[in-house]
C-alpha cells in the first residue's frame, strides 16, 4: 500500500513539489545563458550573431561540435575562457561560476544542439 497524506499518495505530492524547483531551474540557467553566452553564441546556440561572425563561434548545433568536447572541457573552457588572435579574449573566462552552474549550462548547450 501507498504512503499517503490525506489520501493523496506521497509520490504525487513529492512530484509536484519538485516540478516547480525543477522550473525554477531552468529559468535561471536559461537567463544566465542570456546574460553570459547568447550575445555571442546566440539563443539558439547557432553563433549566428554579429558578435559571433565576428569571432567565428561555431555553431553547436552541427553534429561534429559539442558531441566532441567532455562536460570536463567545457567546464575548462567556461572557467578559463579561449583566447584569439593576438593573445585578446575570443571569449571571456568565466571563473566565479559554481560547478553547478556551469553542468547546468552545459547540460543547456547539449539540449540547445539536439
Amino acid at each position: 500500500m501507498a504512503i499517503t497524506m490525506r489520501g493523496v499518495p506521497l509520490v504525487l505530492v513529492l512530484g509536484l513539489c519538485a516540478a516547480p524547483r525543477a522550473a525554477v531551474a531552468d529559468d535561471a540557467v536559461a537567463k544566465l545563458f542570456r546574460a553570459r553566452c547568447a550575445t555571442c553564441h546566440g539563443a539558439a546556440g547557432d553563433g549566428n550573431t554579429a558578435s559571433g561572425r565576428k569571432l567565428g563561434v561555431k555553431n553547436w548545433r552541427a553534429a561534429r561540435i559539442l558531441p566532441r568536447l567532455s562536460d570536463g572541457e567545457i567546464a575548462r573552457i567556461v572557467r578559463e575562457g579561449v583566447k584569439g588572435k593576438g593573445g585578446k579574449w575570443a571569449m571571456a573566462p568565466f571563473p566565479k561560476l559554481s560547478d553547478e552552474q556551469i553542468a547546468s549550462l552545459t547540460a543547456h548547450m547539449r539540449a540547445l544542439a539536439k
